[in-house]
C-alpha cells in the first residue's frame, strides 16, 4: 500500500475507482471505516449481491453515487493483525476467483473505464496468470473432478472483461490441453511442486504439506 502525504478526499463512485491505487482500497472490507448511517438504507444489495464475495464493495458503490464521499487517508487507521497460518482459515481461491468477475456485470454505474480498471485489478492481483492458476484450481480437486476442474479453472478467465496478453492467451490454451489429459496433469503437478521446492523454501507445515502434494 502506498504511502501517502496527505488525505486524498473524493467524491462519487467512479472518482473513488478511478483514484485507487490498489484494489484492495475496495476490496477488503477491514481497510476502511464506514458511516453507518449513510451505508444502511442500501444493505439489501449486499444480500443480492453476496455471490460476488465482496458484497460490501457493492454496497459502497451504491451508497456512494455521485455525491457521497470517501477519504483516503494519510495516517494508519486500521492495525492489522496479519494473515494467520492456520489451515483452512483465509480466502479460498474457487470462490473468490469466480466471484470477483461478476463485478464487471453488475448495473453500478460506473464508466467503462473504471470497469476495466477493477477488471485488471482482478485479473492481476487475484487470478493472475493461466499456469498459476490451473496449479491452485488442481490442488483443490482430485484428477477425478475433471468436468469440475475445467469449469472452475475456465470462467474467470471467460468473465473478465480484459483482453488477455499474448502470453496469457498461449498458456490459457495449454492449460486447456492439460486438462483433456489426466497424464499431463499428473506431470504439471509434478513440475509446478519441483520448481516451486526448488525457488521457493516452505515457512510453514501447511506450505510444506501442499509443497509434497501431487
Amino acid at each position: 500500500m502506498p504511502q501517502r502525504h496527505e488525505d486524498i478526499h473524493l467524491v462519487g463512485a467512479n472518482e473513488f475507482v478511478d483514484k485507487s491505487e490498489s484494489i484492495h482500497n475496495m476490496f477488503l472490507m477491514s481497510l476502511g471505516l464506514y458511516n453507518v448511517n449513510r451505508v444502511r438504507p442500501f444493505l439489501k444489495f449486499a444480500y443480492l449481491y453476496a455471490y460476488s464475495l465482496v458484497p460490501h464493495f457493492v454496497v459502497l458503490i451504491v451508497s456512494l453515487k455521485n455525491s457521497g464521499k470517501v477519504i483516503l487517508s494519510k495516517d494508519l487507521v486500521i492495525s492489522s493483525q496479519g494473515r494467520t497460518l492456520e489451515e483452512n482459515s483465509g480466502w479460498s481461491f474457487i470462490p473468490v476467483c469466480l466471484g470477483l468477475p461478476t463485478i464487471i456485470e453488475l448495473p453500478l454505474n460506473l464508466t467503462k473505464k473504471n470497469s476495466l480498471k477493477i477488471s485488471n485489478f482482478i485479473k492481476n492481483d487475484f487470478i493472475r496468470s493461466p499456469f498459476f492458476s490451473l496449479e491452485r484450481v488442481l490442488q483443490l480437486y482430485r484428477i477425478e473432478e475433471l468436468r469440475t476442474l475445467k469449469h472452475n479453472f475456465r470462467q474467470p478467465y471467460l468473465r473478465l472483461n480484459t483482453k488477455m496478453s499474448v502470453l496469457w492467451q498461449f498458456q490459457y490454451y495449454i492449460c486447456l490441453l492439460i486438462l483433456n489429459c489426466p497424464p499431463l496433469i499428473r506431470l504439471f503437478m509434478y513440475t509446478f511442486n519441483f520448481l516451486r521446492t526448488k525457488f521457493k523454501k516452505p515457512n510453514n507445515q501447511i506450505s510444506k504439506d501442499r509443497f509434497n502434494r501431487l
